[in-house]
């Protein structure tokens, strides 16, 4: 069975970062390397990586690793991440400490302690999304490895929420002052990334934007995936269907494109609400937002489950 895949807490995948190419590439080698190793992630073990290994996960030339990968190291550690929870934001630094060791072309990284539980074997979790490396190994553009994620953390339904601009731009860690008009961001991040997630990685997403008078207020995805005849592919969780039927006739390519067609154009009878727990709900809240609002904003599209329904 292929080992090389990455899991991650879902309150990661919707956290507020930037990194570059190489600094997320890193850190996703670094969890697959681990769980391959049967190494332990925590915050007293560091975790190496070597510049052929770095070179062979993703296909690049060994001669510019080496600089690449001293670059990122310092630049890595110097990174934070931010998560909601509850109506608390947490703000933390990716790494402890990191080397480089400029004999070898090795580098070595301790992971931050409050990074640890989102990271992690957390197979027992409920919220956490599981997928290959190999899927975002070929990307090039940061943002189209955090689309895929945020897309692909919706796999048990194949389609996202509508995801808010503002939201939307801080979990593809575009910062405030880059891409300030629409034009320059879609076609500098969204149709890029885009562009190679439909070509590069196993599944085919279909994005629709949506407008409050002549504004794009917002983006969803629906999506498909390209299933894979000699591994198994990773779910969500234990309670994820496969849900791409095997088709007799036409290209793969384009028996997906007709079922995303399908899937956007048809209007179904009753519109059904997703059970979710409160876990779950807490990682579709907004910076500042109550509880009470969160409920109500998204209580045409999820019930929330309490495990005491007299403690909300």
């Amino acid at each position: 069975m292929n080992k090389d895949v990455v899991i991650k807490d879902n309150a990661l995948i919707n956290a507020t970062y930037t990194l570059s190419l190489t600094e997320q590439r890193i850190l996703l080698l670094s969890i697959v390397l681990a769980r391959k190793n049967n190494q332990a992630i925590d915050h007293n073990e560091y975790l190496r990586i070597h510049a052929n290994d770095f070179a062979e996960a993703y296909g690049v030339d060994k001669k510019n690793v080496y600089r690449d990968l001293k670059t990122a190291c310092n630049t890595l550690f110097r990174r934070e991440f931010s998560y909601v929870q509850g109506r608390t934001i947490i703000r933390s630094h990716w790494l402890q400490s990191s080397k480089y060791h400029e004999d070898s072309g090795e580098i070595e990284i301790l992971f931050a302690r409050e990074l640890i539980p989102f990271i992690e074997l957390i197979e027992e979790k409920l919220c956490y999304t599981k997928y290959f490396l190999e899927d975002v190994a070929k990307m090039t553009s940061p943002y189209a490895i955090r689309l895929y994620e945020l897309i692909i953390a919706w796999k048990s339904t194949h389609k996202t929420p509508v995801f808010e601009l503002a939201e939307f731009r801080n979990r593809l860690g575009v910062e405030e002052h880059e891409y300030p008009r629409m034009s320059d961001f879609k076609r500098r991040v969204l149709d890029v990334a885009v562009k190679q997630i439909n070509e590069l990685s196993n599944i085919q997403i279909k994005m629709t934007q949506h407008k409050k008078g002549r504004s794009i207020t917002g983006f969803s995805f629906t999506f498909v995936e390209i299933k894979k005849k000699d591994s198994d592919t990773p779910e969500r969780d234990p309670n994820t269907r496969d849900w791409v039927e095997e088709e007799d006739s036409g290209s793969p390519v384009a028996d997906v494109q007709a079922l995303l067609k399908k899937m956007t154009n048809s209007k179904p009878e009753k519109k059904q609400r997703k059970v979710i727990t409160k876990q779950q709900a807490e990682l579709l809240a907004r910076v500042g937002e109550t509880w009470d609002d969160l409920l109500e904003r998204i209580k045409d599209d999820y019930f929330v489950k309490f495990d005491n329904p007299k403690k909300k």
